[in-house]
């Protein structure tokens, strides 16, 4: 459809149908969001539902803070236990322990440290007069 034809079938101007279109208007007026979800549910009964994707390969892990108890201290605390277990039972003990012990404080800090919020600006009052 052009947009003049539109334009009548909608009771839309065909200037914001275009400035919709290519992507100028990106919230249109809810009135007219309305509408556009009428038409696409004239057009598609369904509605929009996401297609299922098949994961090829390994699924990606989840972080290790979400693994581990909720809070930093805790987790390095399962962390520590989990590899002083370990050092109880020296002849069983692999050599890589101590390597994948500081790994994973590391990777529990570097996950904790990335969601370190921003100080907030403090806001100034009114200017006075």
């Amino acid at each position: 459809m052009k947009y003049r034809a539109l334009e009548e079938a909608l009771d839309i101007n065909h200037e914001a149908i275009r400035k919709f279109v290519e992507g100028i208007t990106v919230m249109p007026h809810p009135a007219t969001r309305k509408i556009y979800a009428e038409l696409y549910l004239l057009h598609h009964p369904a509605g929009y539902v996401a297609a299922e994707r098949k994961v090829e390969g390994a699924a990606p892990l989840p972080p290790l803070k979400q693994v581990l108890p909720p809070g930093r201290e805790p987790a390095l605390g399962v962390i520590e236990r989990l590899c002083e277990l370990a050092r109880r039972h020296p002849d069983e003990l692999p050599a890589e322990t101590d390597a994948l012990e500081r790994h994973w404080r590391r990777q529990v800090n570097a996950e904790y440290d990335a969601e370190a919020k921003y100080p907030v600006p403090r806001r100034r009052g009114p200017p006075k007069k």
